[in-house]
């Protein structure tokens, strides 16, 4: 698992930070506790929905960073095939004109495969089943997404 250093920032009596809906800002995510704050981000993912049996997080390079798996995968292979699959879509994406690639949907017959940005230096994989909603893991996904950019700053 990749480490990162990150500054911890202490709040003193009189400080006060605003957050985007004017609630305080949450303090940065110490080194210490970010593999603990990803795990409990895709932890929280995997218990949105049902059909979602395994998320990942991992490096652009293909380094799995986290993940929670409810069915039996190999952590490596997941990470190896989500940076092949970012790849090959990046190229897609840029050869077609269509902009920065944000998101990769697969559909098999027993479900789908998402993968989805999560800040600069990694990316969200989902497995579901076929049952899944795909807006709601959608939605779901972009929330995690979000929080995981903000822990790894």
């Amino acid at each position: 698992m990749e480490t990162h250093s990150v500054l911890s920032l202490q709040m003193g009596p009189n400080d006060s930070r605003q957050g985007a809906r004017g609630g305080p800002t949450p303090a940065p995510v110490t080194t210490i506790d970010r593999p603990r704050s990803l795990q409990k981000s895709l932890s929280d993912l995997n218990g949105t929905s049902a059909e979602i049996l395994a998320s990942t997080l991992v490096s652009l390079d293909g380094l799995v960073i986290a993940s929670a798996f409810l069915i039996n995968l190999d952590e490596e292979t997941v990470g190896a095939m989500s940076a092949a699959m970012l790849s090959f879509g990046g190229r897609v994406a840029e050869e077609f004109s269509r902009g920065a690639l944000e998101q990769i949907l697969i559909k098999g017959e027993n479900g789908y495969v998402l993968l989805t940005r999560a800040g600069t230096d990694a990316v969200l994989c989902v497995i579901t089943n076929n049952m899944a909603k795909l807006g709601l893991i959608f939605l779901e996904c972009k929330r995690t997404s979000a929080k995981i950019a903000q822990i790894l700053g």
